[in-house]
């Protein structure tokens, strides 16, 4: 897409599995892109250098021992972060990391004022981005009872 609204259909395959690989994230740094997708219920990880052909490092990322579902990512420049849940749990947490090479650093939770949740259901298909004026904007799907 050159507008963001847009899209077309590229030509191949990004990442060749055995296994279906759903809700798929990526993230572009200054020198890599990173890939994580949910295989059920771990992620996979895979990083290229032309963000056109991947290749898996993890069958299971982890952020320390925790098995986690990465829902978005985002570059900040000198920083990187990304908002995961454990794998099937209710909270939203993040993590950064300022280089390529370094682990992930587990932050605290996101705050969601207001999220109409049984407080039960995991908290998926969201994104974040960073305005204009600094201030950063979250979108995610919750159950509305």
């Amino acid at each position: 897409s050159t507008d963001g609204f847009t899209f077309s259909l590229e030509a191949g395959v990004r990442l060749e599995r055995s296994y279906p690989i759903y809700d798929p994230m990526v993230l572009r740094t200054g020198t890599k892109w990173y890939l994580w997708g949910h295989k059920n219920p771990e992620d996979v990880a895979a990083e290229s250098d032309d963000g056109l052909t991947f290749t898996v490092v993890s069958e299971d990322f982890r952020i320390g021992a925790t098995s986690v579902n990465v829902w978005s990512a985002i570059n900040l420049g000198s920083t990187y972060r990304i908002g995961f849940s454990a794998a099937m749990q209710p909270s939203l947490r993040s993590a950064t990391r300022t280089d390529t090479t370094s682990s992930w650093t587990p932050g605290a939770n996101i705050a969601m004022s207001g999220a109409p949740t049984t407080g039960d259901e995991p908290v998926v298909d969201h994104g974040y981005t960073k305005l204009p004026d600094g201030t950063y904007a979250l979108a995610y799907l919750s159950m509305i009872p």
